[in-house]
C-alpha cells in the first residue's frame, strides 16, 4: 500500500512556487530520487528549481 500526503494551495499562481519545490526535494530526498525534470516557459522556475536540486 502506498500512503501519501496532499496539500492544496488556496489560490494558483507564481506565489506558490518556492513551497512547491521545497516540498518536491524533500520528498526526491525520501525517495532517493536524484534527477527531476522541470517544465518551465520562461525559465524562472527552471531558475529556481537548478538552486533547490
Amino acid at each position: 500500500m502506498i500512503e501519501g500526503k496532499i496539500l492544496y494551495f488556496a489560490r494558483a499562481g507564481a506565489a506558490n512556487t518556492d513551497d512547491v519545490l521545497c516540498i518536491c526535494k524533500a520528498r526526491a530526498d525520501e525517495l532517493g530520487i536524484d534527477t527531476m525534470l522541470v517544465a518551465s516557459t520562461e525559465g524562472t522556475t527552471a531558475l529556481k528549481a537548478a538552486a533547490v536540486f
